[in-house]
């Protein structure tokens, strides 16, 4: 797993003018020089599963491919899990559409711990409180101590 201890809020602005979108002013979440989020405000917090790096043309969730994960609660953490939900041995095209971010395969699973996570909220209004992010269930418990084993699940 890898712990996220310093997490960076940074503006940013994306161009949307190729949507006609214009100009929107963003804030972009990183983590040890990597990019974890591109604009947390267009973040669906509130759906089972999100896009945290959606299109840079348009900002909208499913015009581009893959990025999406599953955002957890325990007692004292939060995970950013992959977006295994939808993702079927049997079907190609869901698999390459909700593939997680590379960030994740090559560094293992993110999670804040609580008071972490917590100065995230105090700084920004788009992250969901702790209390409101849906609890680790006993499948997704299973799928992260698979995953923390060293083999990424099937299909991922």
């Amino acid at each position: 797993m890898w712990r996220i201890a310093k997490p960076e809020l940074r503006p940013a602005t994306l161009d949307f003018t190729s949507s006609e979108q214009g100009w929107r002013d963003v804030t972009q979440l990183f983590a040890d020089k990597v990019l974890l989020i591109n604009a947390v405000e267009l973040v669906e917090w509130e759906e089972d599963e999100c896009q945290f790096l959606v299109c840079e043309q348009c900002g909208f969730t499913h015009c581009k491919r893959g990025d999406w994960v599953r955002v957890r609660r325990s007692d004292s953490l939060v995970v950013i899990l992959p977006s295994f939900g939808h993702v079927s041995p049997e079907l190609e095209e869901d698999r390459a559409e909700y593939q997680p971010p590379k960030y994740l395969t090559d560094r293992g699973i993110p999670y804040f711990d609580r008071a972490t996570y917590e100065s995230l909220t105090s700084q920004h209004s788009s992250f969901p409180p702790f209390e409101q992010i849906p609890k680790l269930n006993a499948r997704e418990a299973e799928f992260l101590s698979t995953w923390n084993a060293g083999a990424a699940p099937q299909g991922l």
